[in-house]
């Protein structure tokens, strides 16, 4: 199991969680991503964009366009997974200050819905975020019960996969270099 999440975590630039049982393979995936696929800025992984700060501050932070996906899957050989709340896939960013609130850019519910063996559910869509907010975050949260073919309850599925989109700023300050040491003396 750990080679495999390894593998996946080398692989894609963004954290998720699979599900496995008795030593079996990936049996639920959950997984989001975030692209800048700007006419200005490319397309790259949203987190390795840098913006000129200076020049940001100066004539105020850009738009980007960024491609966003969020993808939910049943692996399972024979059982289906009916999907339980909450079963989300979300992109969002939080209000300062507001109690935990939040401004959410795509937000879908699965609550209630059958996933089939080998079937994803993925949502894709593009949107346009300010990069005078240096953080917005990505979820998909997969959980519910299988049923194999006879209608049986099969065991229980988890899959999650967070996403922290974090805009880089350069103010021409150089790089920063932080090192730290811990040293013991004996008396």
């Amino acid at each position: 199991m750990l080679a495999v999440l390894e593998f996946y975590l080398t692989k894609y630039p963004y954290f998720f969680f699979a599900s496995y049982s008795n030593n079996s393979p990936i049996t639920s995936q959950a997984q989001t991503k975030c692209e800048i696929n700007d006419p200005v800025y490319g397309q790259r992984e949203c987190s390795s964009l840098v913006i000129d700060g200076i020049a940001a501050a100066a004539n105020g932070y850009p738009d980007v366009t960024v491609k966003h996906s969020s993808k939910l899957c049943n692996y399972n050989d024979g059982n289906d997974i009916k999907i339980v709340s909450p079963s989300t896939v979300e992109f969002f960013y939080p209000i300062p200050d507001s109690g935990g609130k939040q401004v959410f850019l795509f937000d879908e519910s699965y609550n209630g819905q059958v996933l089939n063996p080998g079937e994803c559910r993925e949502e894709v869509g593009m949107t346009t975020v300010s990069t005078s907010r240096a953080k917005y975050y990505m979820k998909s949260f997969l959980q519910g019960p299988q049923t194999n073919s006879a209608g049986a309850n099969d065991g229980y599925c988890y899959a999650y996969s967070f996403n922290k989109i974090d805009f880089k700023y350069d103010y021409g300050l150089g790089t920063c270099e932080v090192n730290v040491s811990d040293i013991c003396i004996g008396a």
